[in-house]
C-alpha cells in the first residue's frame, strides 16, 4: 500500500501528540552525527565569537598602538622643530658672537693705534721740552755774558777814571769797546731776532700743544665712549653666556627626553613585534577553524539542501505541479549560487521556475538578503542567462527559525518551507 500525503499528515499529527516518538523518528532518519551538528555548530559558533572578540580586542590594542605612536611621532617632530630652532638661535648666537669678536678685534686694533698716536704725541711733548730747556739754557747764557760785559764796562770806566795817562788806551780801548759794543748790539740784534723766533716757535708750540690737548681731550672721550660700549658689550656677552647655559641646558634637557622616547618607542616596537607574532597566531587559528567550519558547512550544506529537496519535491506534488528538470543548484552571482531550482509546469501549463534558498537556522536578515537579491533586475536577468526564464516561485527553507521569520516573509511575498512542508505560500508568481 503507498504511502500518501494523508499518511504523511497523519503520522505528522501523531508525533505532535507523541513528542518522544518525534525524536525516536529524528534519530532513525538523520543519524545521530546530524542531531549532534547543532551543538557542534553551536561550539564552532561561540568559538568564532570569542575568536571574533579577540580579533576586536587585539584591533582595538593596535589602533591605540598606532594613536601612540602617532603621539610620539608628533611628539618627534615637535622635538625636532625645537632642536631646529634651537640650532637655528645657536647659529645666531655664533654670528652674534663672531661679530662682537670682531667689534672687539677692531675696537683692540683701534685702542693701539690710540696708544701708539698717544706714545707718539707723548715723545713729541717731550721734544718740544727739551728744545725749550735749550731756549732757555741759551737765554741765561747770554744774560750771563751780557751781565759779564756790563762788569767789564764798569771797570773800564773805573781804570778811565783813575788814569788820564792812559787816554789813548782808553780811547784805544773804548774804540775796541765801541767796536766790541757794536759786535755786542749785533750780537743782541741777533739775539733779539733769535729771542723773536723763539718766541714765534714757542707760540707755535703753544698753539700744537693746545691742539694736541684738544685732540688728547677728544681721544679721552672718545677712549670713554669705547670704554662705555666695551662696557655694553662685556654685558651683552655675559648675558650671551647666559643664554648659552640655559640654551644647554635646555638641550641637556630634549636629549634626555629624546633618550626617554626612543626607550619607549623601542618597548612599544617590542610590544608590536610580540602583537604581530599574535596576531599571526591568531590568523592561523582562526584559518584552521574556517577551514573546519568551511568542511563542515559543506557536509551541513548538502545535507540541509538534501532536506529541502524532499521537502520540496513533496510540496511540488500537493500544489499539482509537474517538474520538468529536477532541482539541482545553479551558480548564478557574485554572492554565490542558487540553493536549489526546479523547472515545473503548472495546472494551466505554464512553465515556472521555483527557486529555493536554504539555511539550517533562518533569520530575519537572511530573508531579506534572499528578497533584495530575488527582487534584483540583474539577478532575474542572470537567472535567463542561466536558463530559467521565468516566471518565479521564491521559497525560503529552514529547520530552525527566529520568531519575526514568517512575518519578514509574508512582507517580502515570499514562501517559507519547513521541516513538515509549506509553512508559508507564495504571495504570487514573480515575472
Amino acid at each position: 500500500m503507498p504511502f500518501t500525503v494523508k499518511d504523511l499528515q497523519g503520522l505528522l499529527r501523531l508525533l505532535d501528540r507523541q513528542p518522544e516518538w518525534k525524536d525516536a523518528l529524528r534519530a532513525s532518519l538523520l543519524g545521530e552525527e546530524f542531531l549532534a551538528l547543532p551543538k557542534l555548530v553551536r561550539g564552532l559558533l561561540r568559538a568564532q565569537q570569542a575568536t571574533e572578540r579577540q580579533v576586536r580586542t587585539l584591533v582595538e590594542a593596535q589602533e591605540r598602538t598606532e594613536e601612540a605612536l602617532r603621539q610620539l611621532a608628533e611628539a618627534q617632530a615637535g622635538t625636532e622643530g625645537e632642536l631646529r630652532r634651537l640650532a637655528e638661535a645657536q647659529a645666531r648666537l655664533a654670528e652674534a658672537q663672531a661679530r662682537t669678536e670682531g667689534e672687539l678685534r677692531r675696537l683692540a686694533e683701534a685702542q693701539a693705534r690710540l696708544a701708539e698716536a698717544q706714545q707718539r704725541t707723548e715723545e713729541q711733548v717731550r721734544g718740544l721740552a727739551e728744545a725749550q730747556a735749550r731756549t732757555e739754557e741759551q737765554v741765561r747764557a747770554l744774560a750771563e755774558a751780557q751781565g759779564r760785559m756790563e762788569g767789564e764796562l764798569r771797570r773800564l770806566a773805573e781804570a778811565q777814571a783813575r788814569t788820564e795817562g792812559e787816554l789813548r788806551r782808553l780811547a784805544e780801548a773804548q774804540a775796541r769797546l765801541a767796536e766790541a759794543q757794536a759786535r755786542t748790539e749785533g750780537e743782541l740784534r741777533r739775539l733779539a731776532e733769535a729771542q723773536a723766533r723763539t718766541e714765534e716757535r714757542m707760540d707755535r708750540l703753544e698753539q700744537t700743544v693746545a691742539r694736541l690737548a684738544e685732540a688728547q681731550l677728544r681721544t679721552e672721550e672718545r677712549l670713554a665712549r669705547l670704554e662705555e660700549r666695551t662696557d655694553r658689550l662685556e654685558e651683552t656677552v655675559a648675558r650671551l653666556a647666559e643664554a648659552q647655559l640655559r640654551t644647554e641646558e635646555r638641550l641637556a634637557r630634549l636629549e634626555e627626553r629624546t633618550d626617554r622616547l626612543e626607550e619607549t618607542v623601542a618597548r612599544l616596537a617590542e610590544a608590536q613585534l610580540r602583537t604581530e607574532e599574535q596576531i599571526r597566531e591568531l590568523v592561523e587559528a582562526q584559518r584552521v577553524t574556517n577551514l573546519r567550519l568551511g568542511r563542515l558547512e559543506d557536509v551541513l550544506g548538502l545535507t540541509i539542501e538534501e532536506h529541502a529537496e524532499d521537502i520540496l519535491r513533496l510540496v511540488l506534488r500537493e500544489k499539482g505541479l509537474e517538474i520538468l528538470e529536477e532541482p539541482r543548484s545553479v551558480p548564478v552571482d557574485t554572492e554565490g549560487q542558487v540553493d536549489l531550482v526546479a523547472v515545473c509546469r503548472d495546472p494551466q501549463g505554464r512553465r515556472v521556475a521555483v527557486v529555493v534558498e536554504s539555511k539550517a537556522r533562518l533569520s530575519v536578515s537572511a530573508v531579506r538578503r534572499w528578497a533584495s537579491r530575488i527582487g534584483s533586475a540583474e539577478f532575474r536577468r542572470r537567472l535567463e542567462e542561466a536558463g530559467l526564464p521565468g516566471p518565479y516561485l521564491a521559497y525560503v527553507f529552514g529547520i530552525r527559525m527566529d520568531r519575526a521569520v514568517e512575518e519578514a516573509i509574508r512582507e517580502a511575498g515570499l514562501g517559507l518551507l519547513g521541516s513538515r512542508g509549506e509553512v508559508i505560500a507564495p504571495s504570487g508568481l514573480l515575472e
